[in-house]
Formats: structure tokens, sequence, C-alpha cells
């Protein structure tokens, strides 16, 4: 049972009731509860999401942080999610940028919270290295970074050219991405202490900055 059921908190409310909420947030949540048990300090943290698209994690949890800060490469999707949620959430920032090249870098501050998800395996193998190195410098000490990616067998994977059970099921499509996928879980395991989690569709790899 997710810890956040048991709070008769007006944001956790609005996070439960959130359209865009499902389990693997649910999940993500509860893993930055578990390191930071006191709800109240995450009001103080700020969050990076590498890779966010549209921001659908920001929308079912700005509301407890700080600053929530997208970083996607895709200029149209930054500005059509900018567009999407500035009416209604004023904490989230939409950054057209690349995690191997980042501007972030530039900046004074870090992040307590980096969450990337379904994005790394997106990165050249070339450049995961760097990416992950930049990531780490821009976490704060003893920060958390969570990263989420697909499980290798696409069991339930949304999309049918990926999904076994689909008739559009694709075997050259899904033997690319399952190397792709399994080569982020061989090179984070080789090259980082991460406790690890996975669950039918996807798996945690859960990392501090120490």
């Amino acid at each position: 049972m997710s810890v956040l059921t048991s709070s008769d908190d007006l944001k956790t409310k609005q996070y439960l009731h959130e359209k865009s909420h499902n389990k693997k947030y649910d999940i993500l949540f509860n893993i930055i509860l578990e390191k930071y048990p006191k709800a109240k300090k995450l009001a103080k943290y700020r969050v990076l999401d590498v890779g966010s698209g549209l921001g659908k994690f920001a929308r079912t949890s700005s509301m407890f942080f700080r600053t929530y800060t997208c970083v996607d490469s895709n200029p149209t999707i930054t500005s059509y999610a900018q567009d999407l949620t500035n009416k209604i959430y004023h904490n989230i920032n939409f950054i057209t940028d690349n995690i191997v090249n980042t501007c972030l870098l530039e900046k004074k501050y870090k992040y307590k919270i980096i969450i990337s998800d379904h994005c790394v395996h997106f990165i050249p193998k070339s450049d995961i290295k760097k990416a992950f190195t930049n990531m780490f410098n821009l976490l704060k000490p003893n920060g958390l970074m969570i990263i989420i990616e697909h499980t290798i067998e696409p069991k339930g994977w949304g999309s049918d050219l990926l999904n076994k059970s689909s008739n559009l099921f694709d075997e050259n499509i899904w033997a690319k991405k399952s190397s792709q996928l399994e080569f982020v879980h061989e090179f984070i395991t080789k090259n980082y202490t991460h406790e690890y989690m996975e669950t039918k569709t996807n798996r945690y790899y859960i990392m501090t900055n120490q």
C-alpha cells in the first residue's frame, strides 16, 4: 500500500487525483519518501527531470517541491509543455537542453533529486559516461538520483511494436531496444553503487551522491 494514501493533506489529494498519475509514479514518489521521510522538507528541494517529455511526473508531484526543472532535447515538446503547465503550476520550468552537453552546469545551484524516466537508453553509448558524470555533478551531496528504464522483456509495454502480445510486434525493433536497455543495466551495475528494484514493466536504479 502506498504511504500516500494515509494522508489527508490537500497536496496529497491533488497528487492522487492527477489524471496522469499511475502506479509507476506512485512507486517513484515512495522511493523519494523513503529517502526523505519528512515530507515537509521536500518543499526545500529542487528537482531535475532529465528527458522529461511533457512532464507527467512534474505535474503529479511538483506541489511538494521548491522547484521542478524539466529538461528535454526536443524544443517543440518543451515549448508545448511549458504552455500546458503555466496556468496551473507555478514552480515547473521546462528547458531545452541535452544532458550530455548541458548548460545547467553553468548554474550556481544544484539539485537534491534527479530523475530520468525511460530516457537514458536513448543516449549514445559513447556519451553515457559523460551524461552520468554531468548528472552527478548537478546532484547535491547526499542527493538522490533515480533512473527508470523498461524491463528487458516487453511485458505490457505501451507501444504495439514493442509488445509481444500485439500483432504489430516488430522483432527487430524490440531487439534494438533490448540491446540498449541491457547496455544501460550493465553500465550502471558496473560503475555505480545503487539499490535496484524491478516491477513487471520497469527497472528502478536508486543512487545517492555521497
